[in-house]
């Protein structure tokens, strides 16, 4: 491998920590995710309103135009427009425009009358008409248009969705922070947990999140339903209810050692003694 292969590796790394290191920040922050969401709804609104502003409009409601075709420009992937002699241009909406159409406004000589109905809501053209036949029906084409925009219609309401889940996970996320700080410091106050809360019923299931064995007591942190438990020797001496798991740590004083279990912001979950971390895992749900 050469020298610059090295380098564009290295480079690729680099790029990959600094988008994760930029998303852990904005996941563990909830001002952050405040600030996003509220963006995300801004853009969803915008992205919804300007693609969902196609509604069908009546004959009288639309905007009445005549003159004299000079040629159809349809050289854009996405954008098409009848130009005229006057310079005036009306633009057709490309994803909707059907072959036939495009043959028949091709074919048109220079010079020839159309008469245009448009849609004053998205500004394209509904009707094309010459003197003598139909190019583009009124009703049809504007039914055809609507609809495409259903899709980015939906696109805008799950972004809108995603921005409101973003703040209310945020509040939730400064909820439980607070939650967990005053948890700790009313486990301080009480000398560590030194006394069990009640003991194990071995009828009750439970989801075992980590387990181990140190100097004869049994460790065991896990989850039954809402609420974590630090079970040592099949006696309960913290928990911490929650629907949704955030960061959090329960802690207990038992036989002179200071043992704590619990979940970290790298979703992780441990089990401590003294300090020292005996056993850790990582959780994906």
């Amino acid at each position: 491998m050469g020298k610059n292969d090295n380098i564009d590796k290295e480079i690729r790394r680099m790029s990959k920590y600094q988008s994760s290191f930029w998303f852990d920040d904005i996941v563990n922050s909830p001002t952050a995710l405040f600030i996003v969401g509220v963006f995300a709804i801004a853009f969803g609104v915008f992205f919804g309103y300007i693609n969902g502003n196609t509604a069908p409009v009546s004959r009288t409601e639309a905007v009445y135009y005549e003159g004299y075709f000079d040629w159809y420009d349809d050289s854009h992937e996405d954008y098409r427009a009848i130009q005229f002699s006057d310079g005036s241009a009306f633009e057709v909406f490309a994803h909707t425009e059907s072959e036939e159409f495009n043959y028949n406004i091709n074919a048109l000589p220079r010079g020839t009358k159309l008469y245009l109905l448009i849609n004053p809501n998205s500004d394209y053209v509904a009707e094309v008409r010459t003197e003598n036949e139909e190019l583009l029906n009124f009703d049809l084409s504007q039914k055809e248009i609507h609809k495409y925009h259903y899709g980015y219609i939906g696109i805008g309401i799950f972004v809108v969705a995603s921005g409101v889940f973003l703040i209310a996970y945020g509040l939730c996320l400064k909820s439980a922070r607070s939650s967990e700080q005053r948890h700790k410091e009313k486990a301080k106050r009480s000398g560590g947990n030194n006394k069990s809360m009640y003991r194990v019923d071995p009828a009750v299931k439970a989801r075992v999140l980590l387990e181990t064995k140190v100097d004869g007591l049994h460790i065991c942190y896990r989850r039954h339903r809402s609420v974590n438990e630090l079970v040592i020797n099949g006696q309960v001496y913290d928990t911490r209810k929650g629907i949704i798991e955030f960061e959090h740590e329960l802690c207990a004083t038992v036989c002179g050692h200071t043992i704590t279990a619990g979940l970290d912001g790298d979703s992780n979950s441990f089990i401590t003694v003294d300090g020292e971390t005996v056993k850790e895992k990582k959780r994906y749900f």
